[in-house]
């Protein structure tokens, strides 16, 4: 699950990228990331990504806890 949306940018490339492993538009804010979707895209063996930062929540020590990476 996204954390933020990326704001529009005139000094990087920015923009959404439609995906059907991830079943979402995903945001980007650089040619490298944009190159890296379209590649695990066209990779058969890829059965699902998500967009960064993302919030994970997880059991520690009997509570829940919540990150973002």
């Amino acid at each position: 699950m996204p954390v933020r949306r990326i704001p529009k940018n005139y000094l990087f490339l920015t923009g959404r990228h439609a995906s059907q492993q991830a079943d979402e538009v995903i945001e980007f804010e650089s040619i490298l990331e944009k190159e890296y979707m379209l590649l695990l895209d066209s990779d058969p063996q890829v059965e699902w990504y998500e967009g960064s930062p993302s919030k994970f929540r997880y059991l520690a020590d009997g509570s829940m806890s919540l990150i973002c990476r």
